[in-house]
């Protein structure tokens, strides 16, 4: 029997890149709201945590944990572990919560070219890309079918790659990274994951054989029990 009842979704994009980064706490409305009566599922953005346009220095998009270079209060909040236990700690059901990640990469232009680490100083955006045509960005697809020579370093406390040529810098997410991420959120016991954007990830199969690759990651890995 149809009764004419519109169900409909209610979602709330929470973004921890505010301008201040970690004041997610301030606004109009109380957090309690959001979480228990309001919306039936809250998309946290924990990436964007570092970019060229936000500092003066080389960070990573999208740190899962914190590196033992962060050396204020503020920079070992800025990875997304410690942006998603602040909702839980909060009391945010877990179940409403996707966990967000990137298909992108932030890009830096070193001031000096032999100074790679995390924190090192930077001239500006890294350069921009054919397809997203912005400095300081660039999609998975154009890393991979592009920027797949330049060297790799795996970062094994933040648990994210990057790349590096000359005096450019490019931290990004790839299969490796997303898996684990997937790994956490479902640790946590959250809702699912939510991804942006699915236009700047791998669709020609350059760098993992397959098409689509950090996608078919996410779905194998929320697949794999």
């Amino acid at each position: 029997m149809k009764t004419g009842l519109q169900i409909k979704i209610l979602g709330g994009w929470i973004d921890i890149k505010s301008s201040n980064r970690l004041k997610y706490d301030e606004g109009p409305y109380e957090h309690r709201v959001l979480c228990y009566s309001v919306l039936d599922m809250i998309h946290v953005m924990v990436y964007d945590l570092h970019s060229a346009s936000l500092d003066n220095y080389v960070g990573h998009v999208a740190p899962l944990y914190a590196s033992s270079l962060d050396d204020t209060e503020e920079r070992k909040l800025l990875n997304a572990a410690a942006g998603i236990e602040h909702w839980l700690a909060k009391g945010a059901d877990p179940a409403k919560i996707n966990f967000g990640v990137v298909t992108y990469g932030r890009s830096f232009t070193l001031a000096d070219a032999n100074n790679t680490q995390l924190y090192a100083p930077i001239q500006g955006g890294g350069h921009a890309g054919p397809y997203t045509g912005q400095d300081g960005a660039l999609g998975y697809n154009e890393i991979c079918e592009l920027h797949s020579d330049w060297a790799y370093y795996w970062d094994d406390e933040q648990k994210v790659p990057h790349r590096i040529s000359g005096d450019q810098w490019v931290g990004f997410e790839d299969v490796n990274s997303i898996k684990l991420k997937v790994e956490y959120a479902e640790s946590k016991n959250l809702g699912g994951i939510m991804v942006w954007s699915f236009d700047t990830d791998d669709f020609l199969g350059i760098c993992d054989n397959e098409n689509y690759p950090l996608l078919r990651t996410i779905k194998r890995t929320l697949n794999s029990e």
